[in-house]
């Protein structure tokens, strides 16, 4: 049986100007590391073992704020749940690669390192709205804000996908400013194959990924 959706109660105007999809504002407080917004919902319509994500969108007045998730679990206190918002930080860093001339299979090829690369930065964490994208400039340089946190993980993905491979780094943990001088991608090692059907018809068109898990 699908459990009912719990009942909502608005205490009073909230100054923070959260959006929540749950529920909405009812205090706030600041101190510059962290602001609070209180939320109200009716703990008689809460199931016991019920885990919730609560998806905190701040408004325009609170621009220092991003978006960001909470994992509420079933022991939280419904009544009156706390909401601890993180502070955004920023994170920049510089993209180079290896730039082999002429392309070709063989990794020998002489080639530039250290070149500036055109490529998407996305930094983002799993089961979460928490996270920001941007694209490098001429010198490979970036920069975003996103919410102080862990467990995000950064992915580097050049326009240039058949001569540079793409890149996913893990970061443990982002409690301050970041920079990141020393993305590096190299020109990887060349793999290939054939893509065929149970019959061994080829087919075409089709497109791979090799991961490293």
């Amino acid at each position: 049986m699908t459990p009912s959706a719990p009942s909502l109660r608005i205490l009073r105007a909230c100054t923070l100007g959260m959006l929540a999809t749950l529920a909405a504002c009812a205090d706030s407080k600041t101190d510059g590391n962290y602001a609070a917004g209180y939320i109200g919902l009716d703990s008689g319509s809460m199931d016991a073992g019920l885990t919730l994500r609560l998806d905190v969108f701040p408004s325009d007045g609170t621009p220092d704020l991003l978006p960001q998730s909470v994992d509420l679990g079933s022991a939280s206190g419904w009544d009156k749940l706390e909401v601890m918002m993180r502070p955004s930080v920023r994170v920049s860093g510089a993209v180079t690669g290896f730039l082999a001339t002429p392309t070709a299979i063989d990794p020998t090829v002489p080639g530039e390192a250290n070149v500036p690369v055109s490529a998407r930065i996305d930094i983002r964490k799993s089961h979460s709205v928490a996270g920001a994208s941007a694209n490098t400039d001429a010198d490979g340089i970036f920069a975003m804000a996103i919410p102080a946190g862990e467990d995000y993980d950064l992915v580097i993905v050049p326009e240039e996908t058949a001569r540079l491979p793409f890149q996913v780094r893990s970061m443990l943990l982002l409690a301050g400013d970041l920079d990141l001088p020393d993305l590096y991608l190299d020109y990887g090692a060349p793999v290939w194959g054939q893509v065929t059907r149970s019959n061994g018809t080829p087919v075409s068109s089709a497109i791979v990924h090799l991961i490293e898990t």
